[in-house]
C-alpha cells in the first residue's frame, strides 16, 4: 500500500508559474515574439484557458508578437469574459514580455 497517497502528493506539487517549463512547452526557450499561433494556443491551454477561447485566439491569428500587445479590451473581445481571468492572463503575458530572451540591440552604428 501507500502508492496512491504518494501519487496524490506528486500531483499537487505543481509549479506556481502554471507549470510552464521547457519540458512541457519546449518553445518557451524562444523569445515570445517568435511564437507561432499554435504555440500561443499551447501556452494558453497550459494557463488553463478554455478551449473555445484558445480557438478564438487562433481565429484572430494571435501569435507571440501579437500576444504581447494585447490589452484588457482585446481579451474581452476574444471571449475572456471574467475580469479576474483577464487580469491573470494579462499578468502572465506581462511576465512573458519581461522574461529573459534575446535582448534588443541598443547599439547604434
Amino acid at each position: 500500500g501507500g502508492g496512491a497517497a504518494a501519487a496524490a502528493t506528486a500531483a499537487t506539487a505543481a509549479d506556481d508559474d502554471g507549470g510552464v517549463t521547457t519540458a512541457t512547452l519546449p518553445f518557451v526557450k524562444k523569445a515570445v515574439t517568435k511564437w507561432t499561433v499554435d504555440e500561443v494556443g499551447q501556452w494558453l491551454k497550459s494557463r488553463g484557458v478554455k478551449a473555445s477561447t484558445v480557438d478564438e485566439f487562433k481565429e484572430n491569428d494571435i501569435d507571440g508578437e501579437a500576444l504581447v500587445t494585447l490589452d484588457d479590451d482585446d481579451l474581452a473581445s476574444m471571449g475572456v469574459a471574467k475580469e479576474a481571468n483577464r487580469k491573470r492572463l494579462l499578468r502572465s503575458i506581462k511576465k512573458l514580455r519581461t522574461a529573459k530572451g534575446p535582448r534588443p540591440n541598443t547599439t547604434v552604428l
